[in-house]
């Protein structure tokens, strides 16, 4: 009788806290105490909160989270069926080959939602007052993942009920195209599944202006690089962008959307290849997008790269020492985030090598025309990603990408950063005459 009182209490403190605290906090704490209570995300309602205690609270709504088959009364185009893919994995130095492995990519598909609503950072659409699209759940790799949109409160799997905070301010428009989403406030994420949707929508616009929604808290070089497609391929159509604050929610009559075109897990709880599914349509459109963007290099002397990571995590313990061995060859230490996107374009295309700890910022390599030399250090947890393989080899970039990984602490995180001796760093960079242009 006592362990059930506290029980319950701890319920109730909890649910105050899901409301309470800021949104990364309280998945945190929802998502550690349901690991340990049942090993994977399930039974919610049943074994958790019980009664559904959670969605009687204020600001706190339950929807039912549509299936496929009942998502396809809202499908008006498929774009890509579903199938197995073959995803190229990269070359990891003295581990794996360049090889491949074949991932169950989903259907690709433009959708069109009646009253629907949306928030910058989240990936769920309410449909009415009781449904909501949120098709990441029906993937297998969603038990290893924690989801980081940022109106989310709780999931049942077995019900397959969502519960989602309301936000607090409701803006109303007659149509527009949703380009909200997890991580549209990063460029590689951006970069791989947003922007072919950007290049997929232009034949579902009207002429004239078009709502185009997004984040308050989208990158302005991501801005850029969606009007930079705009001038070339929306000859008739202007793009008025609509920035959604962290409090807001649009309310859209007519709401077209893409689905996800390469899937990107949210944040992992452990890495495997299958959490990024770079799909072969997605990486084709990049290129299209890239064979846009190159128009507007200005013409420089080649540059080599060396792409520093100004943060602790999956950076090289040496740093310092390694990047001036890189300065001393020729290199010049750029870090993207800092540059515009038109100086982005100018740097990277104009580059003939990129080095340095893999990031986000490898992405830009779509921007150079040239045959490019990559030569990533990565730690050992994240070195099979084929983020950025998979793109590389999907979209027919040419170029040739080697990764190192060294030693790290023994421990769980997938984040580490990690020695690699210089040494070793100078011996394959001999052996595969990374110095020397293609």
């Amino acid at each position: 009788m006592h362990k059930s009182i506290i029980r319950k209490l701890t319920i109730n403190l909890l649910t105050v806290l899901f409301v309470c605290l800021k949104p990364s906090f309280s998945n945190f704490i929802f998502f550690k105490i349901l690991y340990k209570k049942r090993g994977i995300l399930q039974d919610l309602s049943n074994n958790f909160l019980e009664t559904n205690k959670i969605a009687m609270l204020k600001f706190i709504s339950e929807f039912d989270i549509l299936s496929f088959e009942d998502s396809a009364k809202y499908k008006v185009k498929i774009l890509d069926e579903e199938r197995f893919e073959n995803v190229r994995t990269p070359h990891i130095y003295g581990i794996s080959e360049l090889n491949s492995v074949n991932l169950k990519k989903n259907e690709i598909a433009i959708y069109r939602f009646k009253d629907a609503k949306i928030c910058g950072l989240s990936d769920a659409i309410k449909v009415g007052e009781k449904e909501v699209f949120w098709e990441k759940v029906h993937d297998k790799t969603f038990t290893q993942v924690n989801p980081l949109d940022e109106n989310f409160v709780a999931v049942d799997l077995k019900s397959q009920k969502l519960y989602l905070k309301e936000s607090k301010i409701i803006k109303k428009y007659k149509s527009g195209i949703n380009l909200c989403g997890v991580h549209t406030n990063t460029w590689g994420h951006f970069v791989i599944n947003f922007l072919p949707k950007i290049i997929a929508l232009k034949d579902f616009l009207p002429e004239g202006r078009s709502n185009i929604f997004v984040s308050k808290e989208i990158l302005e070089n991501n801005i850029d690089l969606i009007k930079y497609i705009e001038k070339s391929l929306y000859k008739n159509c202007i793009l008025e962008f609509i920035k959604i604050d962290e409090e807001e929610e649009v309310f859209c009559e007519d709401l077209i959307h893409c689905n996800t075109v390469s899937f990107l897990a949210d944040d992992s709880t452990y890495v495997h290849p299958s959490s990024a599914c770079v799909s072969e349509y997605g990486s084709k459109k990049v290129k299209e997008a890239a064979e846009i963007l190159w128009q507007s290099i200005e013409k420089q002397k080649p540059k080599k790269i060396y792409i520093g990571r100004d943060t602790p995590s999956r950076n090289l313990k040496q740093a310092n020492l390694i990047e001036e061995y890189f300065v001393r060859n020729g290199f010049e230490i750029i870090f993207p985030h800092l540059y515009s996107f038109q100086e982005k374009i100018n740097i990277f295309g104009n580059a003939t090598h990129i080095a340095g700890p893999v990031s986000s910022g490898f992405t830009n390599f779509i921007f150079s025309q040239n045959k490019l030399k990559i030569l990533g250090f990565f730690n050992y947890a994240r070195s099979f990603d084929p983020f950025i393989s998979g793109l590389i080899y999907g979209g027919g970039f040419d170029h040739e990408l080697l990764i190192m990984t060294g030693k790290e602490n023994l421990n769980f995180n997938k984040d580490n950063s990690f020695d690699i001796e210089l040494d070793e760093i100078e011996n394959v960079v001999d052996e595969s005459n990374f110095f020397e242009p293609l």
